[in-house]
């Protein structure tokens, strides 16, 4: 049984938000000056509970901002690995048959899957020509 995704495959995952960042998006508190969590401490500890939870959800930013990066470089990885095995490209063709996708038609990622399989066919198809 052959378990390679193929490109039309790779974007309905995409349509299914398999490449989507699960991860609840954490928003930096700002407290207003003089904002106080629990008026029976003290000043320094209720200045000192805003750091904390600044500095935790700075944190949950970089980690959410982590996964997004694995997803975009997996969606990359398994776009190239789709071009290679569907049209025998090198890996470094499909790289640069995707990343030209990518840059031309980014701001719609339907575009880039349809994009990438219009080039690929072309390039095929000039391959065959020879």
């Amino acid at each position: 049984m052959n378990t390679t995704k193929t490109v039309e495959d790779i974007q309905r995952a995409y349509s299914n938000k398999e490449y989507e960042n699960k991860l609840e998006y954490p928003r930096v508190p700002h407290f207003q000056p003089g904002y106080y969590f629990d008026k029976n401490k003290t000043v320094a500890w209720n200045e000192e509970e805003k750091e904390r939870q600044i500095h935790e959800a700075k944190e949950k930013r970089k980690q959410y901002d982590a996964e997004g990066h694995r997803l975009s470089n997996k969606l990359e990885e398994d776009v190239v690995n789709a071009l290679v095995e569907e049209y025998r490209f090198t890996i470094a063709q499909a790289e640069k048959i995707y990343g030209y996708a990518y840059r031309e038609k980014h701001s719609c990622m339907n575009d880039v899957f349809y994009f990438v399989t219009e080039l690929a066919d072309l390039f095929e198809e000039l391959e065959k020509a020879k």
